[in-house]
């Protein structure tokens, strides 16, 4: 076959397949199609006919004009309130976690049309005339969005008391110009600070009516609160800190009405009575009993409280052959604090210590799941002898349970049962470094994800340095930390 000259498939070094599927194109020279190829992003491809090629490569523009207006709109405030209460986008398509995590609690609020016009009212309103729109709002370590809290807002609509357009804030800080719209909307009569809580989903234990009850000059006392309140614990709950939770707001109000203090109060609400308060009418016996005694060291009120709960209400499981396991009920099921002083009450904690000390000598481990949480670990210092590293890992037997309780001289060992079923999750807080490993902590996260509890030896509370890491592991963990407390 004679050469054709420069648009030779031959002389090119192309297969004929190759060199039909150019001319077909219209380009006489290899270099032009390879060149219109590269310019369009395309592979060249024997297969495609030019109607395919601009298919694809209109396809491609239209996508990179859905990105160019997908920024216009997360450039513009106003445009992107309006576009995400239209749902005019998937939320997948936003370039950015912040404004998904915005659009999203707005996608999932309502489809009622109504709903969406009358939340893009209100969330275009605040957008203009506060600063908070698209912060969070920080409850000890953990944040929830004020969006969310817009959200709840917009659905008591039908109560607001006063027009939206008369509202003004007063205050450059988010919180105060939160709850500034909140008692304005919805308060004739003061409500505290602490209720603010109840509008974010993340702290919310029930719809936010005791905010709305509080406003319109209801009693506490009508409330349905999980324990009766008398008209002293009433007025301390309205007086609780703004920090406060509302479980801890009623125990606020329960022990100062019991003539107690804020020390008691926080040892009490770093225990499992902060959020519980089933069989009250013995555990108040408990409060009294340590209001009774006020030179008792508030560090002994945690594990006090384990022992009395162990043996009062906790069945025990007891090995009875390899293998074998039988329940039985609690040791002491009529215990009470009758006549108990805080000398004899302590030896009979550590008696129950040393005894859970020794159980793994004699008892088989049990195991459990894992609850999903991830582990943490954090380096500080420089590299070298310097170098620390900072773990937390879950402990997941009862023998590591037992070999964390001797090593921390506390009751975490009785927590097996608790584990078992997964009611909450037991970890340990390390310290490597060169010399080794340094226990620091033990932690326990219930059910909720929240961090009820950590102490260190002898039930020690945590250093502020401890603080610092688990606020850092509930940030990356998505944990919530109840008011723990911290050593000074």
């Amino acid at each position: 076959m004679a050469c054709k000259g420069t648009g030779c498939f031959r002389c090119q070094g192309m297969s004929l397949r190759v060199y039909k599927h150019m001319e077909s194109l219209g380009f006489a020279h290899a270099e032009t199609y390879y060149e219109w190829c590269r310019t369009n992003g395309f592979e060249p491809s024997p297969n495609k006919t030019l109607a395919q090629f601009q298919d694809e490569h209109g396809a491609r523009e239209r996508e990179r004009q859905r990105l160019a207006d997908l920024l216009a709109i997360a450039r513009n405030p106003t445009r992107l309130i309006r576009a995400a209460c239209a749902g005019e986008f998937g939320i997948h398509e936003l370039p950015m976690q912040s404004l998904r995590a915005f659009c999203g609690i707005i996608g999932r609020s309502s489809t009622a049309p109504s709903f969406r016009a009358s939340l893009e009212e209100l969330l275009l309103f605040v957008h203009k005339r506060a600063d908070f729109l698209f912060e969070e709002a920080t409850f000890g370590s953990t944040s929830s969005p004020y969006v969310s809290a817009l959200v709840a807002l917009n659905k008591y609509r039908e109560l607001w008391i006063r027009p939206l357009s008369e509202w003004r804030p007063r205050s450059h800080n988010s919180r105060k110009q939160f709850s500034s719209l909140c008692r304005h909307l919805l308060a004739k009569y003061p409500v505290p600070e602490f209720l603010d809580s109840e509008w974010f989903p993340i702290q919310r234990s029930h719809e936010p009516m005791w905010f709305v009850h509080l406003g319109a000059g209801g009693s506490v006392r009508q409330l349905p609160t999980p324990i009766p309140m008398t008209k002293r614990m009433a007025a301390h709950f309205l007086s609780a800190p703004p920090h406060f939770s509302i479980p801890h707001a009623i125990r606020y109000g329960q022990i100062l009405a019991l003539g107690g203090d804020r020390r008691l109060v926080e040892a009490i609400c770093a225990t499992r009575l902060g959020s519980c308060f089933k069989k009250d009418d013995f555990w108040s016996t408990v409060i009294r009993f340590f209001i009774d005694h006020p030179l008792l060291d508030r560090a002994h009120v945690g594990p006090i409280i384990d022992y009395l709960h162990n043996q009062r209400f906790q069945s025990q499981h007891n090995f009875v052959a390899p293998g074998v396991r039988e329940r039985i009920g609690p040791p002491q099921p009529n215990l009470s604090m009758r006549g108990r002083t805080p000398e004899t009450l302590l030896r009979q904690v550590e008696r129950w210590h040393r005894e859970l000390g020794r159980r793994n000598t004699r008892s088989a481990v049990t195991s459990w799941a894992s609850s999903g949480i991830r582990p943490f670990e954090f380096e500080t210092g420089r590299k070298g002898s310097s170098l620390r590293i900072w773990k937390i890992r879950e402990l997941l037997t009862s023998g590591e349970l037992e070999t964390e309780g001797r090593m921390m001289r506390h009751c975490v060992a009785s927590y097996v049962h608790l584990c078992e079923g997964g009611r909450s999750s037991i970890w340990t807080m390390e310290l490597e470094g060169y010399e080794g490993i340094e226990k620091r902590q033990t932690i326990e996260v219930n059910s909720q994800k929240v961090i009820v509890q950590s102490r260190g030896k002898r039930n020690a509370l945590p250093g502020q340095v401890e603080a610092e890491i688990l606020e850092r592991w509930a940030q990356v963990s998505g944990l919530r930390i109840a008011a723990l407390g911290v050593r000074r």
